[in-house]
């Protein structure tokens, strides 16, 4: 992991020290993005009203019809494959940038003609997606900066649309999709946010009123637990509500000759990475018979590996509920340690008692802060022959709590499909 810029106690975020934007480019773009739009917007609508009038009178298909998309973000390829058996599923993305690692469905070069996407499948491919979406499905599945028309100025429009023939809406916040900069009050994320990119902050007017926006023509909102801090509705919240289906548990290593701790994150100032790498080199130092590996912007393929080769997985001193890497830690049957907001653990534990009392009570995830974290590693390499239980413990807790995610997630778009 790369050491942090510091230089007697002046982090640096990034370097060379350059603007976000350059006026030139961006004049540039908008410029082409605006005539582009205007050309378009005629043929559009018209393409939109008749798509409506033949829908309201064709004959409805027998299989209801979903869609995806629009990027390689892996929640939406699980949730699309626990779905598949029931109804016509179908994963799209503009451009699949994971290279299969995210996204195992269409691009928009599978769906329209390789000489009219040009330079850009978000020119002309925004439209020709967009009826083609309008054309096939019955119910989209979207992120919040997943809808077709995004980068347009015509972007308000995509909820009307899909309103106007009938289809239904269901938003899944997925972070920066929601998460804007001036609303954060996590300081740890905010930074975060600017060391990943110091043009994150450009798109925050926007993020609100997107959030608002969906919000209010959506007929479903799927919300993890932190994103009720961003979002003016929720229908559904969990704590817990990841689906993973690829991962399965493994027989727990050996713990001859080293016990092996790993961390990565995809976004190292946000999970407090410099901290945990930190604190894994003073263990290290004490107790020779430990290995550490602390990793950054991992494929999801070879961050699988990595857990697949440790004894203990350290997830994230700062986002406070279950991260999608310490479900796949679990799931693999490795000793899981994050933290666990205490805040947001009354939260639940108070909408939902039922629900989250036996839950938290249950849950083998070890909870740690920054105080804790070296103590409770320290207690787990003394006393390696509690590992193993644990790391059993994890896998079945994990492998029950995705199955019981699975129904309840067929069981609420089912009641939306066919609302009895």
């Amino acid at each position: 992991m790369l050491k942090d810029k510091q230089t007697y106690g002046w982090v640096a975020l990034d370097t060379p020290f350059e603007p976000p934007v350059c006026f030139w480019q961006e004049w540039s773009y908008y410029t082409k993005r605006v005539i582009l739009d205007l050309f378009c917007f005629p043929f559009f609508v018209c393409a939109v009203l008749g798509i409506g009038l033949w829908k309201k009178i064709r004959k409805q298909p027998s299989q209801k019809r979903m869609f995806f998309g629009s990027h390689p973000i892996v929640i939406l390829m699980h949730n699309k494959h626990v779905l598949e058996e029931e109804y016509a599923c179908v994963l799209f993305a503009f451009e699949d940038y994971s290279k299969g690692k995210m996204h195992d469905g269409l691009t928009l070069r599978d769906i329209m003609p390789s000489f009219l996407i040009g330079k850009s499948p978000y020119m002309l491919g925004s439209y020709w997606a967009m009826i083609w979406v309008l054309v096939r499905f019955d119910m989209v599945h979207l992120y919040f900066d997943g809808g077709l028309l995004e980068r347009t100025v015509w972007w308000r429009l995509e909820a009307w649309c899909y309103q106007l023939c009938g289809i239904k809406i269901v938003m899944y916040p997925y972070g920066t999709d929601v998460m804007s900069v001036s609303h954060n009050t996590n300081r740890i994320q905010r930074f975060g946010h600017m060391r990943f990119s110091k043009r994150y902050f450009l798109l925050d007017k926007k993020r609100e009123e997107r959030n608002f926006w969906w919000s209010k023509y959506a007929n479903l909102i799927v919300g993890y637990a932190p994103y009720i801090d961003f979002l003016p509705r929720l229908d559904v919240l969990t704590w817990h509500g990841h689906i993973v289906q690829d991962v399965l548990m493994l027989p727990f290593p050996s713990l001859l000759p080293k016990i092996k701790i790993v961390h990565f994150a995809s976004h190292g100032v946000r999970k407090s990475s410099f901290f945990i790498a930190h604190e894994l080199e003073r263990l290290a130092a004490h107790y020779p018979h430990v290995e550490i590996e602390c990793l950054s912007g991992l494929p999801r393929d070879i961050a699988i590996q990595k857990l697949e080769e440790a004894h203990i997985f350290i997830d994230s001193l700062n986002d406070g509920y279950l991260q999608f890497s310490s479900l796949e830690a679990m799931l693999k049957g490795r000793v899981t340690l994050s933290l666990i907001d205490a805040e947001l653990q009354t939260f639940f534990t108070q909408i939902a008692p039922l629900e989250y009392q036996s839950f938290f009570r249950d849950l083998p995830l070890m909870g740690i802060t920054h105080e804790t974290l070296y103590e409770k590693l320290e207690a787990l390499v003394l006393h390696p022959e509690c590992l193993e239980s644990i790391a059993k413990k994890s896998g079945e807790f994990a492998h029950e709590m995705v199955t019981n995610n699975i129904e309840g997630y067929r069981a609420i778009i089912a009641m939306l499909m066919e609302p009895q």
